[in-house]
């Protein structure tokens, strides 16, 4: 694997960790103040109003899915 490669996969890495921080602030926030989460599921674009609806099953935060 070329430095290049390394370089990459390293960043991939990183943006996949900031992404997965923004989602769970976004639940967060979203349980504060009482908000809909909007999510991506099933193809389709949803509203979910309950926290627990939200939640990721144990596990799904540690995919790359979302």
């Amino acid at each position: 694997m070329s430095r290049d490669d390394i370089a990459a996969d390293r960043r991939i890495h990183d943006i996949e960790q900031a992404l997965r921080r923004a989602a769970a602030n976004a639940e967060k926030l979203a349980r504060e103040t009482g908000t809909p989460l909007v999510l991506w599921r099933d193809g389709r674009v949803v509203e979910v109003f309950s926290a627990t609806e939200a939640t990721l099953p144990p596990g799904q935060a540690d995919q790359t899915q979302r």
